[in-house]
């Protein structure tokens, strides 16, 4: 850890399994916080297959991802080229989005 201000400590996380664990701080003298805070681990999310992995260049079609990781509790978006399109999530493993329109051809 470093330390930053009377206020602020900066941390690099260690490896860790998935979850949500508590966190406190405790001085190089040994002197603890008063409180802990809730801390979340999360798997990175891994892309797959894209389905359909092409589209006419009028655009608006939806197209499904797949992949492992999409945390429900997250806001997703597509980006198509330079345009984005909100993500919808079927599961933790797919999600959806609608290609916009008049993209013209562009690889997700």
């Amino acid at each position: 850890s470093m330390f930053a201000s009377f206020s602020h400590v900066v941390c690099r996380t260690p490896s860790h399994d998935e979850g949500v664990i508590a966190l406190e701080v405790i001085g190089v003298e040994g002197m603890e916080s008063d409180d802990r805070a809730a801390f979340v681990f999360f798997r990175q999310p891994v892309l797959e297959r894209v389905e359909p992995s092409q589209s006419d260049c009028q655009g608006g079609d939806v197209v499904t991802l797949f992949g492992v990781g999409f945390a429900s509790s997250e806001a997703w978006e597509c980006t198509f080229g330079t345009s984005q399109s909100a993500a919808i999530i079927l599961s933790s493993t797919s999600l959806v989005c609608s290609m916009p329109q008049a993209l013209g051809q562009s690889q997700v």
